[in-house]
């Protein structure tokens, strides 16, 4: 589906004053995030690789043609996407580090916590990277839960944290996927009669790749597609689930929204040099909202 900018933004707001009459409950969101993923690597967006899920999900909403980060490393990427500011006016210009004393200061508002206070459940599952001491962990900036890694998948000593917890370090690379996956199934299926926000940051296709036994070695394409195939199952559960619960109408879906790398499949698929530190693909899908 095609909009311009300003389409997409009264069909959105149209949707949302619908649901706000009473309608509905509160839509639930679901913005998956996929680390380093070019904007050429989609199917969707002209690569030679196979991801059905993202392709059919883009059919059935809308594919964002000019969605950019705001920057092009990790941490100040997602420090703007959380608290809808330059990353600067929120003192995480750079990547932060695994000692690094840093991340979102108390006087910024997140986008889980203003979804909190309209109501929702929230959790982050995945990549957080935006301050990995005790007060800068997801749970302290507005997530009920997190399942995750607190930063980068290529630092050290990269645990895998469930809340405050470390369940495992360090983390299967190979695993994470999937593990994230089976995480995300069961957090809609556990809150599918309550509005929530799910952050569902996979860590891939960032270095170091990895993929599970199911997907290794079975694209064809080497670890980098076999790790983007992963990626669009993962996707394709997501939107099975959601499905499966009877949320299909009440929820609003992105995928794949940040970062960055222009494309390692199609290099020049953004077009401009420059834009492909930034250009990412974006897919949207909510049926109310964004008809087929």
């Amino acid at each position: 589906m095609g909009l311009s900018r300003r389409a997409f933004l009264m069909t959105a707001m149209g949707a949302a004053a619908r649901l706000a009459t009473g309608q509905q409950r509160q839509p639930n969101i679901i913005l998956i995030n996929a680390d380093d993923l070019g904007y050429g690597d989609l199917g969707c967006y002209g690569s030679s690789l196979e991801t059905p899920n993202i392709d059919q999900m883009a059919a059935e909403g809308i594919r964002m043609r000019h969605f950019y980060a705001a920057s092009p490393v990790c941490s100040p990427s997602r420090a703007a996407l959380m608290t809808g500011r330059y990353p600067t006016r929120v003192n995480i210009p750079l990547v932060l580090g695994p000692t690094d004393d840093g991340g979102i200061p108390d006087s910024e508002m997140t986008m889980p916590q203003v979804l909190k206070s309209a109501g929702y459940a929230t959790a982050l599952i995945g990549k957080w990277h935006l301050g990995s001491q005790q007060k800068y962990l997801p749970t302290n900036r507005g997530f009920d839960e997190f399942y995750g890694l607190p930063y980068s998948a290529d630092m050290w000593p990269r645990p895998l944290m469930r809340n405050a917890d470390v369940v495992e370090q360090p983390a299967n690379i190979d695993m994470l996927t999937r593990r994230f996956t089976d995480q995300a199934v069961q957090y809609i299926t556990r809150m599918k009669d309550t509005p929530f926000f799910l952050y569902f940051a996979h860590t891939a296709p960032h270095l170091p790749l990895g993929a599970s036994p199911t997907f290794k070695v079975k694209s064809g394409g080497g670890l980098y597609a076999d790790v983007v195939k992963e990626l669009d199952w993962s996707v394709g559960q997501v939107l099975q689930t959601v499905k499966a619960n009877g949320l299909d109408n009440n929820t609003l879906v992105s995928s794949p929204a940040i970062t960055d790398r222009g494309g390692r499949v199609v290099p020049d698929a953004c077009g401009d040099a420059k834009a492909r530190l930034t250009k990412a693909a974006c897919a949207n899908r909510w049926s109310p909202a964004f008809p087929a």
